[in-house]
């Protein structure tokens, strides 16, 4: 017969909430449990060392949009020289279009429609040879607007790396834990004696103490060590001449450490040149 498993209390409440969710991500995990995520990342540790829960890690990335790809949202600039072209005819100059479309803009624009075979460059003529479209770009930028993540190998490469490249979007990655039960665990929540360290008024009052299991001490641990701080030097000297003076007889008085010889030394009659107000 199987030795019923040893629980701390904190393992035991991570792993009932585990049992129940199946399958859950760290976070979720923390926040339903209302625990700090170190606290339950390390419950979970304990656990899965014991095979009583498996810990998953799953990459992700995240993609936000730029200002730059906020700007050619609607239309990125290889469209917009499109349809300038289709306007003129199907055919323009490249000085024409740089005044169009402006130098950086019409550089960028004949680059990438080129690359795409929407134009063919002729002895400073700009051709049109197809119209084109760059929709999936677009959706992409779309659905950054509202905060996108792909699983990592799930995402798409090649779409990704342009837009990155053209500075339109930035991406991020991140990795997320996501802890699953094992069959051990389901059958250990069942059968586990909790550990619990302090014994309260509550356990006992309530009978609880019969089925709970205490946490050993280790009488021969040492204890932490303490570093306390200490008074500075000149206040204890302080602090003894005080003493000293006290079982002498004199009486204190409230004052500063530090007075003015003016009045002290006038009203004692004393010369301005007496040696004792040096």
């Amino acid at each position: 017969m199987d030795l019923a498993i040893t629980l701390s209390e904190g393992e035991y409440r991570v792993l009932k909430e585990i049992v129940k969710q199946k399958r859950i991500d760290i976070d979720r995990l923390a926040a339903e449990l209302g625990l700090p995520k170190p606290s339950v990342a390390a419950y979970v540790e304990l656990l899965a060392s014991k095979n009583l829960v498996k810990v998953i890690e799953e990459k992700y990335i995240t993609i936000k949009i730029t200002n730059e790809g906020r700007k050619w949202i609607n239309k990125f600039p290889e469209e917009v020289l499109i349809e300038k072209l289709e306007e003129l005819g199907g055919k323009a100059n490249i000085k024409d279009l740089i005044s169009l479309l402006g130098k950086e803009n019409a550089t960028i624009a004949l680059s990438w429609a080129k690359k795409r075979g929407w134009i063919e460059i002729v002895h400073g003529n700009v051709y049109l040879k197809s119209k084109g479209k760059v929709e999936s770009q677009r959706q992409l930028l779309l659905q950054a607007l509202r905060g996108v993540f792909f699983k990592k190998g799930e995402e798409p490469h090649n779409t990704i790396e342009e837009l990155k490249r053209r500075k339109m979007i930035e991406i991020e990655e991140l990795t997320r834990k996501i802890i699953e039960v094992t069959d051990k665990g389901i059958n250990a929540i069942k059968e586990a004696v909790v550990e619990v360290g302090v014994l309260t008024s509550d356990i006992i009052a309530s009978g609880r103490w019969r089925a709970i299991k205490l946490k050993p001490y280790n009488v021969e641990a040492e204890p932490p060590r303490i570093y306390p701080g200490r008074k500075h030097f000149f206040i204890e000297f302080l602090e003894e001449v005080r003493r000293i003076l006290h079982e002498m007889g004199f009486e204190e008085m409230r004052s500063y450490y530090v007075e003015t010889e003016f009045w002290n030394f006038d009203v004692l009659f004393q010369a301005q040149d007496h040696p004792a107000r040096e």
